[in-house]
């Protein structure tokens, strides 16, 4: 426990995806890494991280000798854990029931959940499997004490709607589709926007060192670099972007596609086959690296000209924009869901997603390649804009929001709680 007195005790159960530290990377575990890190520095509340084991995570842990934070891990891979979801598994399929204490990752955390030692003053859901996750709490907690911390647009069913008292949703858009859809009309909401390290993509390489890793890339000194980063996957609009740069005259425009279908080296899928023939058939135009470690993305912006993130579905605020922000990027994004608030007109070119957006990306390209000024402009705005979003500013809001559901449940009041 805590050595601090009259701190508020805060779950955070993450899927069982990656771990927290994000050795493996993940959005949400990047998100949760940075509260973790700067919980153990201020120590605002006493902090408990359900995720899956890694032992590069455990090392970090050990490493930042935690004494405000602390982790419950998951152990998926053991055999007896893998033969109890067998057991629910079958459970589910002969008699349409679901064990959650015999389910992977949940059925350890219902264990944990349940130990009398273990009291909470808020379980969050940082994704995952939300009604799981609700049925393992609310045989000793009410749904003010659980909150749904949404990272995606997300429509809930009744279920989870009543399985949860509080909504935390990454943008406006988010938590306004959540409430439109929650059969739920006494949830408290909030919005809290998302963060990163700043320091890690507000960097650059040596001049040497930028013409080096184009000549490696296949781009000479005066080619005009769009940048892709993020999951290989038919939503984000790749195919769209790459159709886009296709469709472009001009010879020194060019795109590179940095990215894997979730979030590493090794995974496949038939989007990703369609990627890869589109990029070798162009490979005058086109360069796609795969995965990169996120830790090194920095390097690959240093060589850009502009970031464009083309997606067609509605995202809910992707980190992305914030990276190519901190790295001095003007760019390109769709008017994709809450996306489109982590930007404004001196940061960012919005292009419509629902009528010519092949048209839309190329005329948008063209038209920052032609305006030096524009560019040089936007880049500063860049970096003045992404300082809203540092890690510092997403952990003091982060306490302010969970203090508040604490304090408005014990009061039995209702709220609205909009962090920028």
């Amino acid at each position: 426990m805590s050595e601090k007195k009259n701190l508020i005790s805060i779950c955070l159960v993450l899927p069982n995806a990656f771990p927290v530290p994000a050795v493996c990377g993940g959005a949400i575990e990047t998100l949760m890494t940075s509260l973790a890190k700067l919980n153990n520095i201020y120590g605002l509340m006493d902090l408990t991280i359900c995720c899956r084991y890694n032992s590069k995570a455990e090392a970090l842990v050990k490493k930042m000798n935690c004494k405000y934070t602390h982790f419950m891990w998951t152990y998926p891979e053991k055999i007896r854990n893998k033969i109890k979801y067998f057991i629910f598994r079958v459970l589910r399929k002969l008699f349409k029931i679901e064990l959650n204490g015999l389910k992977l990752h949940y059925g350890e955390i219902s264990k944990f959940i349940h130990d009398k030692k273990n009291k909470f003053d808020l379980i969050i859901a940082e994704g995952g499997d939300y009604m799981a996750l609700a049925n393992i709490c609310l045989d000793i907690y009410d749904p003010e004490q659980l909150a749904i911390h949404v990272h995606h647009h997300f429509l809930p069913s009744k279920e989870v709607s009543q399985g949860y008292g509080n909504i935390i949703g990454v943008s406006n858009f988010v938590t306004k589709q959540y409430l439109k859809n929650s059969s739920n009309k006494n949830v408290r909401s909030y919005v809290l926007k998302n963060s990163i390290d700043i320091g890690k993509f507000d960097k650059s390489i040596s001049e040497k060192e930028k013409l080096e890793l184009r000549k490696k890339l296949g781009f000479s000194k005066n080619d005009f670099i769009v940048l892709y980063v993020g999951r290989i996957i038919d939503v984000k609009g790749i195919k769209e972007l790459i159709q886009s740069i296709l469709n472009i005259n001009d010879k020194a425009i060019k795109l590179l596609i940095i990215g894997s279908p979730n979030f590493s080296q090794d995974t496949k899928s038939e989007y990703l086959d369609e990627v890869n023939n589109l990029v070798n058939q162009n490979r005058n135009k086109i360069r796609f690296t795969g995965y990169i470690e996120n830790k090194k993305i920095y390097m690959y912006e240093s060589i850009a000209n502009i970031q464009c993130v083309p997606s067609i579905w509605e995202e809910a605020a992707g980190l992305v924009v914030l990276e190519g922000m901190a790295a001095g990027l003007p760019t390109i994004v769709t008017n994709s869901g809450g996306m489109v608030e982590y930007v404004d007109n001196n940061t960012s070119i919005v292009v419509n997603k629902e009528q010519n957006l092949v048209r839309n990306l190329s005329q948008a390209i063209i038209n920052l390649k032609n305006d030096k000024n524009k560019m040089e402009q936007m880049a500063i705005a860049a970096k003045e804009n992404v300082k809203k979003y540092s890690e510092i500013n997403y952990y003091n809001n982060f306490v302010a929001i969970v203090n508040d559901i604490v304090k408005r449940r014990d009061c039995n009041e209702s709220w609205n709680f909009n962090i920028s």
